[in-house]
């Protein structure tokens, strides 16, 4: 059985999207992207990042 990931780390995040390390830490401090904490695991929802940027999608003409 093949299951998808639902969360990744911080790391994998700024693979995934781009975004730097520093950027992702300001959005979970400004309460702009939710975070789990594990122990010492810093986990995002990547459900949560892509509402993140979906929502910052900016059309440009």
């Amino acid at each position: 059985m093949n299951v998808a990931p639902i969360t990744c780390t911080i790391a994998n995040a700024t693979k995934a999207t781009g975004l730097s390390r520093s950027t992702l830490y300001n959005l979970m401090k400004a309460k702009q992207l939710p975070y789990i904490k594990v122990g010492k695991r810093t986990l995002l929802k990547i459900s949560d990042i892509e509402v993140l940027l979906e929502n910052g999608r900016e059309v440009r003409h």
